[in-house]
């Protein structure tokens, strides 16, 4: 980033990436919504569009500190990668782990990558009634 972007300033980054968070959960990628759907009728709790330090996670896993990624098109070009990059360092600081999975794939092996990955990151879903669903189209949980 440069040195006279706004969005250096850590208030105004997480303003930003709330504001992003909000309009993209509204209107999910087609891969995203697979995606959500598969992790939900496995029974993973998650948050979609998720904004944490400035920036927005694609699915966060907050019961065990999880992002997952799913990564198009967009992050082949060299500073995407390189914002990605900058991206998981700040987010592995925090205590993350990040799972990044592309959907240049067929539906079903990417299906079944996303839910392997999350699987050996995060483990078995909670058990019923530790976490809900809540929120509506916000995918958001919360501890019962």
């Amino acid at each position: 980033m440069k040195a006279n972007n706004p969005g250096r300033v850590p208030e105004i980054r997480e303003k930003i990436s709330r504001s992003l968070a909000a309009k993209w959960r509204q209107a999910p990628t087609g891969y995203e919504a697979i995606a959500m759907g598969a992790l939900l009728a496995r029974g993973y709790p998650l948050q979609f569009q998720y904004s944490f330090g400035g920036y927005v996670l694609d699915f966060a896993f907050l019961w065990c500190k999880v992002n997952l990624e799913i990564d198009g098109r967009s992050h082949d070009n060299p500073g995407r990668s390189q914002r990605d990059r900058a991206r998981d360092k700040a987010l592995l600081g925090a205590g993350w782990r990040v799972v990044r999975v592309t959907y240049k794939r067929t539906v079903s092996s990417f299906v079944t990558s996303l839910l392997s990955a999350v699987e050996l990151s995060c483990g078995s879903p909670p058990p019923l009634g530790e976490y809900r669903v809540i929120g509506g189209s916000k995918h958001s949980v919360k501890a019962d």
